[in-house]
């Protein structure tokens, strides 16, 4: 498109966003105001979320989050290296996403931030800093040194599977094993947590942890 003279482009309509976790075909983006969006984004963009593909922001005391560029104007989000995807704003309510295949992405994302020594944190969107309520997964060395999945709740919580939870007071732990069927445990685990501080799934806060162990290595 031609700009006219006299009105030249001020960039105004670029806005970096904070992104929360994906759900369905539907992504969430917070400015820096607090303001959230929902847009409906491609496959290819919801594939790269929480898997070390986009940019990310320093929050301070070691949490970080994934953040991107809309294009209001050109309806478009863009990564990194000038990778830009088509989007489109959602106004009304969209119907439920399939919940296995929220699950297994999340449980993938999990994975893989522990084995690049990395906890995932679910909170609300749009965070500046770290602030309960919420839940934080890690893969971490138990004391006879044997790699372990931990999943916290801050502040604690007894509802479904945290019933069976270590309690103090503030927050609630169970540790799984580190493999396959624990880290699913683990995702269910976060899931739960998120529903009680969030306002729907396509408004969960996702952001990443330095994991004390390291790198887990299975």
């Amino acid at each position: 498109m031609t700009t006219a003279p006299g009105d030249q482009d001020d960039g105004s309509h670029l806005v970096l966003v904070r992104i929360g976790l994906a759900y369905g075909d539907r992504l969430a983006t917070w400015d820096a105001g607090g303001t959230s969006l929902i847009w409906r984004v491609p496959d290819e963009l919801i594939d790269l979320v929480g898997r070390a593909g986009l940019p990310r922001t320093d929050l301070g005391g070691g949490l970080s989050g994934e953040v991107v560029v809309v294009d209001q104007l050109g309806s478009t989000i863009r990564g990194a290296e000038d990778r830009e995807w088509p989007v489109e704003l959602l106004v009304e309510a969209a119907g439920p996403a399939d919940n296995v295949v929220f699950t297994a992405r999340l449980g993938r994302i999990l994975a893989e931030a522990a084995h690049r020594g990395e906890a995932v944190v679910l909170a609300a969107g749009g965070l500046r800093e770290f602030a309960p309520p919420a839940a934080r997964a890690s893969v971490i060395r138990d004391d006879e040194g044997a790699w372990v999945a931990v999943v916290e709740a801050f502040p604690p919580m007894t509802v479904g599977p945290w019933s069976e939870a270590e309690q103090d007071e503030s927050s609630a732990r169970l540790t799984l094993p580190a493999d396959e069927r624990g880290i699913h445990e683990a995702t269910v685990l976060l899931l739960t947590a998120a529903s009680t501080f969030t306002r729907g799934p396509e408004l969960v806060g996702l952001y990443f942890e330095t994991a004390p162990d390291g790198p887990w290595t299975d």
